[in-house]
């Protein structure tokens, strides 16, 4: 799903690869949001994280963090900016950062 922004033209026939914003994938039951989505809106979710800056390179590496956080989706942030997505469960945030984008060391 994509979010096109208001008044775009008809573009149809043209070769895009992409036109506005990534949602995220609806499987028909469970609704997941794109790494797009956070970037692009992430300062304005009602479920953000600042992570510290030990814990922002963890999270870039593609480790799970230990946070005290409701339930659900959330936006990572270092200093107030979206670094990506997790998923706090029981006080566990899992890594939803996308794994080509993930540091190595």
């Amino acid at each position: 799903m994509f979010l096109v922004p208001a008044g775009m033209p008809d573009l149809t026939g043209a070769h895009l690869l992409r036109l506005g914003v990534e949602l995220g994938e609806w499987d028909g039951k469970n609704f997941k949001p794109a790494h797009a989505l956070a970037l692009a809106y992430g300062d304005r979710a009602k479920r953000k994280i600042d992570l510290t800056e030990e814990d922002a390179k963890k999270y870039l590496r593609g480790e799970t963090l230990t946070y005290d956080a409701k339930n659900g989706w959330c936006v990572l942030c270092l200093n107030g900016y979206p670094l990506g997505l997790g998923k706090a469960v029981d006080g566990t945030v899992k890594n939803h950062y996308p794994k080509r984008l993930r540091l190595r060391s």
